[in-house]
């Protein structure tokens, strides 16, 4: 890691993209979510997945970002996610991420890429923006196998690279490596929802990238942990576990079920519309939200 360079060791939301019954973005609710996560304490908010990026279309994908960054005002790090099919092509969106004003780049390595290309990327992503790098190891989602090997070799030879995120299947045993490998020079990061958190949290990981709704009850699980407080953690994580298991039972709803439970909470009020071809939860699935986030306690205070 860079001396320049902040580590990552927080709770990283990743905003949900807000869209109206016409299928266009609220920006202003973008806006909304940024200032519940500084009531609530965060230092960073990000893009990802969770975002809907796939359903924008790449100038929509960049006036989100530069309305976020308006909106944080430097009250929070902003953190933007590129990708793309080829080096270049991440290369590019990162350039043009900075531009419009992001502080942090989460990136996710080309398909197809071998271990000479992904730290090719990495270490020309560094070079073209200057900007700290969280690297992204998602298989699931990127197709993109990365060894804990390659994880540790990155960190040693790209000094951008800030933080790992890991959310490969069964990420603990990954997790506790590299916390043990890496975890002094870059910040090992959990993702995938959290539904592992407290289990990460004992194999060392300094924070997690979560939806939106969940970050209030995922700093309550750090803090306590951190604190030494075990037990307290455990009972917290475990009132919101169900909530995450319900709340991802049905992939093709599942950034939709998110804005719901924002609604429920709030923080949304216009932008729980779905672009095509998402779907909306089930009415089974919605019915027993409520309840659920209740007993989680997210709707406390809720307008």
């Amino acid at each position: 890691m860079s001396a320049g360079h902040q580590r990552l060791d927080d709770i990283i939301p990743i905003l949900q993209m807000p869209f109206d019954d016409r299928e266009e973005i609220v920006y202003l609710e973008l806006g909304s979510q940024v200032d519940f996560l500084v009531a609530n304490g965060v230092s960073a908010v990000g893009f990802g997945f969770g975002s809907d990026i796939l359903r924008l279309s790449e100038s929509e994908v960049r006036e989100a970002l530069r309305a976020v960054t308006g909106y944080a005002a430097g009250r929070v790090r902003v953190m933007a996610t590129v990708g793309g099919g080829s080096i270049r092509a991440l290369v590019v969106q990162g350039v043009e991420a900075a531009r419009a004003g992001a502080d942090i780049l989460m990136m996710r390595p080309p398909g197809g890429c071998d271990e000479q290309q992904i730290e090719a990327a990495c270490s020309e992503l560094s070079a073209a923006t200057g900007l700290p790098i969280v690297f992204q190891d998602a298989p699931e989602l990127t197709l993109v196998e990365v060894s804990a090997d390659l994880l540790e070799s990155l960190v040693e030879r790209v000094p951008g690279i800030v933080a790992l995120k890991i959310e490969c299947p069964d990420p603990v045993p990954k997790i506790a490596r590299l916390s043990a490998t890496a975890g002094q020079r870059v910040s090992v990061l959990g993702g995938s929802g959290g539904f592992a958190f407290l289990d990460e949290l004992d194999a060392g990981v300094n924070g997690t990238v979560p939806p939106v709704a969940f970050a209030p009850a995922l700093l309550n699980v750090q803090a306590l942990h951190a604190a030494g407080q075990r037990d307290q953690a455990t009972d917290a994580f475990d009132r919101l576990r169900p909530l995450i298991d319900l709340a991802v039972s049905q992939p093709a709803s599942v950034n939709t079920t998110f804005k719901e439970l924002l609604r429920l909470m709030g923080v949304l009020r216009l932008g729980t519309g779905v672009r095509r071809p998402d779907r909306r939860p089930a009415p089974e699935l919605l019915a027993g939200l409520e309840s659920a986030a209740s007993a989680a306690g997210l709707l406390v205070g809720a307008a």
